[in-house]
């Protein structure tokens, strides 16, 4: 037998498995791989934040802390095009501008839609040295006149280099367990936060959720308290008033007066005993 065949035939029964196990609402099933990939992510998704969602121990904080850090280790490349996608969330207006989520090409910076974009014969050593001299000014720059640096220095990184990257937005309880994780298109910027943080407030799993912790909540809570948006949806009105927090790793790097007072982990029982 063909491998691929096996691979292909091994998918189709582990995909059977557990759309049985979790009752899942899938009748027919693909036997192509990508487009059973496509039917499935959803599904998949939904049954997955159910059931660690619903997940309660003992550990301090785990029933009403909800944490979330951007990973930058856990990455994939994507293609150099700008511009060139949206992202729409359920139940808010309007959609998130992000380059092309494809994955490169072979040997290229480029997916195969958008290989006519690619320059030719481009001194790439020249450019990543240049790049890299720009990029450190720059942040110098940034941080200097920036009293809380910490999200100007967010949306500086991964904008160096050769290859535009993706990376991940974990959303985690106090005992480690992770019940979300999210892909972020370009910097970990406020719009894309903001709009996966909704959506998964959106399930009745994170109905007990009061905490929001996360290394840039200043930035987080201001956007969220934005009276363009504060008030759009029910989540939103929930968000605009729910408590958020800096973890205590970085909260010295908020320096800013607004801050400190706003944010300050220290200054609320729910994480006296966490991080």
């Amino acid at each position: 037998m063909d491998r691929r065949r096996l691979e292909e035939g091994f998918l189709l029964f582990a995909a059977v498995v557990v759309i049985n196990k979790y009752r899942l609402p899938i009748e027919v099933l693909p036997c192509d791989r990508n487009d059973l990939s496509e039917l499935v992510a959803k599904q998949y998704h939904d049954a997955f934040v159910k059931k660690w969602g619903d997940h309660v121990c003992d550990s301090p904080g785990c029933k009403g802390v909800l944490i979330m850090d951007g990973n930058m280790k856990n990455a994939r490349q994507v293609c150099m095009c700008k511009h060139v996608g949206e992202l729409q969330f359920d139940d808010l207006q309007g959609t998130v501008v992000v380059g092309c989520q494809n994955t490169p090409a072979k040997e290229s910076r480029y997916c195969s839609l958008h290989k006519h974009h690619a320059t030719t014969f481009k001194d790439d050593v020249a450019t990543s040295e240049n790049t890299q001299k720009d990029e450190t000014d720059t942040l110098i720059v940034k941080i200097l006149n920036e009293k809380c640096a910490l999200g100007r220095w967010k949306k500086e990184l991964g904008k160096g280099g050769k290859f535009a990257n993706e990376r991940i937005l974990v959303f985690a309880k106090p005992c480690a367990v992770v019940v979300d994780v999210k892909e972020l298109f370009g910097s970990e910027g406020k719009s894309q936060v903001y709009a996966h943080v909704h959506n998964l407030l959106n399930n009745t799993v994170m109905d007990d959720k009061g905490v929001i912790c996360y290394d840039d909540a200043c930035h987080l809570k201001k956007f969220a308290q934005n009276p363009v948006r504060s008030d759009l949806t029910e989540i939103a009105k929930r968000l605009k008033g729910m408590k958020m927090v800096c973890d205590k790793f970085h909260f010295r790097n908020h320096v800013d007066s607004w801050c400190k007072v706003n944010c300050n982990p220290y200054s609320t029982t729910d994480l006296e005993v966490i991080f």
